[in-house]
């Protein structure tokens, strides 16, 4: 749902010219210390370094727009520009000598300096407060808690209804819980937030109209999901199969081939699918695959995948 770059995502997300003026912000200061390194004190050092660790890290994923790595991010940022700017005079001296003139400069800055801190305290707040539910939920489901993991996240989308919250909660219904019609409950949401596709979400969608013995309903789905993930081993098995259930065999044959391409990259045996079509976990997660299993699978081929 989002390239693992930061540079990549905003110029998506905003264009050339936010991207120009988010690098300004961004990596100007960053530069500049670079260059002026011997004159920076240890603090400044310190910090530039782990700005920098930061930085680097958004170019892998997206933490500078996530807490509490952006709220750490911003603060080393506001450091490092108060060092690039350090000593420049941004009012005339001439209009500073006016003593009237200093109370409302000192004012402005006194009321901007307490709105932004404000504004930011409130949504570290609102952030750990939302994130609470999600990181309990998922260790909830670490413990194979799977009813109590089902409760926590219900609770993050009572308290805000945020994405990661609709597909934690729907995944765990249709794989772990076998139930598809919560699952499509919690999907729906999606409908009502963000309009583009999340993650494996229609992969899931379609699993769960499947299991529901509604084909037609899910062929679209598992069309979205093979054009986003074409290495989904089960959405193209599955895929196949409805396109046969609807006489559209070259389309089978070609999804067939397509789903044996994903297992050879995947480094996977035929055999495997089942294992894929029993757990949906293992096809975004192929190395969690016991090897002895695998090896068992490929030994014993006289079995067909199952209809699921």
């Amino acid at each position: 749902n989002h390239p693992h770059n930061t540079l990549l995502y905003v110029a998506a997300s905003f264009g050339l010219p936010a991207l120009l003026i988010w690098c300004f912000l961004w990596i100007y200061p960053m530069i500049y210390c670079f260059i002026s390194y011997s004159k920076l004190s240890i603090f400044m050092r310190i910090t530039l370094f782990a700005y920098f660790c930061l930085f680097f890290h958004g170019l892998l994923d997206l933490v500078l727009f996530h807490w509490p790595t952006i709220f750490l991010a911003a603060i080393f940022l506001g450091l490092l520009w108060n060092e690039t700017w350090k000593g420049r005079t941004y009012v005339s001296s001439s209009l500073c000598k006016h003593y009237i003139c200093r109370i409302i400069i000192k004012l402005l800055v006194f009321i901007t300096a307490s709105l932004i801190l404000i504004l930011t305290l409130y949504s570290a707040y609102s952030n750990y407060r939302g994130t609470y539910f999600f990181r309990t939920g998922d260790f909830y489901a670490k413990k194979k808690s799977d009813e109590r993991a089902l409760y926590q996240y219900q609770r993050g989308l009572a308290y805000k209804k945020e994405a990661k919250y609709i597909y934690k909660a729907g995944m765990l219904s249709i794989t772990s819980l076998n139930n598809p019609k919560l699952a499509l409950y919690f999907f729906n949401y999606f409908n009502k937030i963000v309009p583009y596709d999340y993650a494996h979400k229609n992969g899931f969608i379609a699993l769960s109209f499947v299991k529901l013995g509604k084909n037609n309903l899910a062929l679209p789905h598992l069309i979205k999901e093979v054009i986003n993930y074409p290495l989904s081993v089960g959405a193209w098995f599955r895929l196949s199969l409805i396109q046969r259930q609807q006489k559209m065999y070259k389309d089978a044959e070609f999804s067939l081939k397509n789903m044996q391409r994903a297992l050879k990259a995947k480094g996977l045996p035929s055999s495997a699918i089942n294992l894929i079509l029993e757990n949906p976990e293992y096809d975004s997660h192929p190395d969690r695959i016991p090897k002895s299993i695998v090896l068992n699978k490929n030994q014993d081929n006289t079995h067909s995948p199952k209809n699921k």
